[in-house]
């Protein structure tokens, strides 16, 4: 076969431009040679079809750049496998060892790609994508999955993809209903070679929106997994995680998630939905200005210490999330604590360290439902392990339609084998005062004179 190929077809339907310098393993559509590929991206729908592909429909040896545009921009183009199309490692590209893969999407959504083993492979890594190195994915409303019945990608580890290098994402992308029957619903950051030294995951783009949603391994909701690897969200994207993000350390890596980056272009805007599963090795790092959303329902366990940082930087923690603990909390000069209590209630999460709240942080209780203290009321917030430091004076509250002046404050006490924290909410003024002895003489004056008054006039009549 060919030793470099450079294809391109133009017109309504699609645009692909490939580069490769070598043809290895099979590169199939329905029956036909590489040579045909852009041909059966025509239509709406390409059908990737093979009885088995031991490297996916396209695999390389070289570092390389892919592109797929759909040139018609009012709908998403499908690339799916069929139902006789599986791979050992990534369906649709495969990438070997120490190579690097850049993949430009535009109006793409690649369905159905499945890992499966064979005799050389130990388990199946990427079920759409392998790469084995870096991947860099930029995306224009490319989706990885789908809301279908059998749109889903599938692998062992990986559900859509698999990298054991640096992934790069930035763009509009969606993962859906991804799964992997063991780690990684959709993404797994992992080994192809003794390397102990892994990538990072980072999530990139001013104007980025990443959406996962619908994502299980082994059964349980996920989105991310990585072994010996670091997850990073910067600059001002909005992201969302259904299913979650797991990470396990290793010899140069703690299993850190870090929102906010350094040299970033923009806050980030991350959400852990209702139902997130989050396991976190290593701490969770919330930085320069972004804004972090945990859900009613979310769960969250960071095994280091949890860091709120820099001025507008936001933990924001839903009212009845599933479960949060951490080594140890620090929400520093202009960071912000914002605490859903609902109506009044809130789930405490643990902290099995120390706590620390620096001068000028601020806490902030916002209550969804309408809450008027007639009374002083307390709000257990958390629970410390070991100590507790409050140097803020900035506590409030938000969405709480009362009209008397009310005061917040934090106080601890303590709580088993470690110290609860609490807010005490007081109310400054009596909602039904009892009138003053002055005031009841003066009320009585005044029915004394408009009962003058009546009597003069029957009089008078």
């Amino acid at each position: 076969m060919c030793g470099l190929c450079l294809l391109g077809m133009t017109g309504n339907g699609w645009t692909q431009n490939v580069i490769v310098t070598n043809q290895a393993g099979k590169v199939v559509t329905s029956g036909t040679d590489f040579s045909t590929v852009q041909d059966s991206l025509k239509g709406n729908t390409a059908t990737v079809t093979a009885d088995f592909a031991e490297s996916g429909m396209v695999a390389l040896n070289e570092n390389t750049s892919f592109s797929i545009t759909s040139n018609d921009f009012s709908e998403v183009r499908k690339i799916s496998a069929g139902s006789g199309m599986t791979a050992g490692n990534g369906a649709f590209f495969n990438l070997t060892s120490n190579h690097t893969l850049t993949l430009d999407l535009s109006n793409v959504q690649f369905t159905g790609g499945k890992g499966r083993r064979s005799s050389i492979l130990s388990d199946t890594k990427g079920g759409a994508i392998a790469s084995g190195k870096n991947l860099t994915l930029k995306g224009n409303n490319a989706i990885f999955g789908g809301t279908e019945e059998g749109e889903g990608n599938t692998a062992e580890c990986g559900g859509a993809l698999f990298a054991s290098g640096d992934i790069v994402f930035s763009g509009t992308l969606e993962f859906l209903n991804n799964s992997a029957t063991d780690n990684g619903g959709a993404i797994y950051i992992g080994d192809l070679t003794v390397d102990f030294n892994r990538g990072d995951i980072v999530f990139s783009g001013k104007d980025s929106k990443i959406t996962f949603r619908g994502n299980k391994a082994n059964g349980v909701n996920n989105d991310i997994y990585t072994w010996r690897a670091d997850v990073k969200i910067q600059d001002g994207g909005t992201y969302s995680f259904g299913g979650g993000i797991v990470t396990e350390n290793g010899i140069f890596r703690d299993g850190t998630l870090d929102i906010g980056a350094a040299d970033q272009d923009g806050s980030p805007n991350v959400t852990f939905e209702d139902g997130s599963i989050s396991n976190l090795d290593g701490a969770l790092d919330i930085s320069n200005g972004a804004t972090v959303t945990l859900k009613s329902g979310a769960s969250f366990v960071v095994g280091s210490s949890l860091n709120v940082v820099g001025t507008n930087t936001t933990l924001v923690l839903g009212n009845n999330i599933t479960s949060l603990s951490t080594g140890s909390l620090t929400v520093s000069e202009y960071g912000s604590l914002v605490l859903n209590v609902g109506d009044g209630t809130f789930a405490p999460f643990e902290v099995s360290g120390a706590a620390t709240l620096a001068a000028n942080s601020t806490v902030t209780l916002d209550f969804e439902k309408s809450f008027d203290p007639t009374k002083e009321t307390e709000i257990h917030l958390f629970t410390v392990g070991e100590t507790f430091t409050n140097d803020t004076s900035n506590v409030g509250w938000k969405n709480l339609p009362v009209e008397r002046d009310l005061s917040v404050e934090l106080f601890s006490r303590p709580l088993g084998t470690g110290t609860g924290v609490y807010a005490r909410i007081t109310s400054n003024s009596n909602p039904n005062p009892v009138p003053e002895p002055t005031t009841w003489g003066m009320l009585l004056l005044g029915l004394a004179t408009l009962a003058i008054y009546a009597r003069r006039k029957r009089n008078n009549a």
